[in-house]
């Protein structure tokens, strides 16, 4: 059974990445906040990765708000 989890999400993933870099696709990205140094860090990594690899970046500042 776990097995067949795992083996299901690695296949959506590799789907959405693969859906994700068709040409003119926009991925969006929404952060909480940047209260700690480690949601800074993936904020920063994650721009900076999709600027590397010419992808469109959607970011999103959530302010601390679940609702956002």
């Amino acid at each position: 059974m776990k097995t067949k989890f795992l083996t299901t999400s690695a296949a959506a993933l590799a789907i959405t990445a693969t859906a994700a870099l068709a040409e003119g696709e926009t991925v969006g990205f929404a952060q909480i906040g940047s209260e700690s140094g480690w949601r800074a860090a993936e904020t920063s990594l994650t721009k900076s990765q999709a600027e590397e690899r010419g992808i469109q970046l959607q970011f999103s500042d959530a302010q601390q708000k679940q609702e956002n």
